[in-house]
């Protein structure tokens, strides 16, 4: 089962804008998918961008799911890079717009019910959590900008800051996706607080979109929530 929670942010209200986080899950017999992409918001198809990026990814991994279980990193992310890029250089060639200006950042998982593996992916500043019997794990933590900004679709050798892999989710009963604004309002000085860190290792997900909510904040917060080990949690659908 997945929860899947987005608010708009306060500068985006303000200026007219609507969220441009964008999230998309599948669901088949076998496999469970969600994506997260986030606009860059200083691009003028920021919104668009995120939604051909997250649309491009959620198609391929759901169309070629079984492979990307058998690829390495490399092929993974070359394989998911042009793809994306692909649809966004082609809608920008028809709409006459720099690609650049569909830039987002990108984050995925997919998860094999049958083997218990799973295949995440993360370009830029969101962050791909796990919960199990070591309790809370970051699997993808935020890119490092090391002051030459986050990168996201449409930098050059963007392949360079990705991260992806292919791990035995046996010991774990579930992943969570959460956008640069969402992850902000819940780390302080780099660590969960305990209240926090319960509510994901309870999977009480109702109670984390509510403690978001109340915090508010200027950037869109989003995260999608996914269960692997059915009958234990508290997910439900939003």
């Amino acid at each position: 089962m997945i929860y899947q929670y987005s608010r708009t942010g306060t500068y985006h209200i303000q200026n007219g804008q609507n969220n441009q986080d964008v999230i998309l899950t599948k669901e088949t017999k076998r496999f469970s998918a969600a994506v997260l992409a986030d606009g860059v918001s200083s691009c003028s198809k920021a919104a668009e961008g995120a939604a051909i990026a997250a649309k491009a990814l959620i198609e391929l991994l759901m169309d070629s799911g079984e492979f990307f279980f058998g690829f390495d990193s490399k092929k993974t992310t070359d394989f998911i890079l042009s793809r994306v890029l692909f649809e966004l250089n082609k809608t920008a060639q028809k709409s006459g717009n720099d690609a650049a200006e569909y830039s987002s950042t990108l984050c995925s998982v997919i998860f094999d019910k049958t083997t218990r593996k799973l295949l995440y992916f993360s370009l830029g500043d969101s962050m791909i959590t796990a919960t199990g019997s070591k309790g809370f794990e970051i699997l993808a933590a935020p890119y490092e900008d090391n002051g030459t900004g986050c990168c996201t679709t449409t930098t050059e050798n963007a392949s360079a800051a990705v991260k992806t892999a292919v791990i035995n989710a046996e010991e774990y009963d579930s992943v969570l996706l959460l956008s640069d604004g969402a992850w902000a309002n819940l780390f302080c000085k780099g660590s969960l607080s305990g209240n926090v860190r319960d509510m994901i290792v309870r999977q009480d997900m109702p109670a984390l979109a509510a403690y978001i909510e109340n915090l508010g904040g200027q950037d869109d917060n989003s995260f999608i929530a996914m269960e692997l080990t059915p009958g234990i949690s508290k997910i439900t659908e939003l």
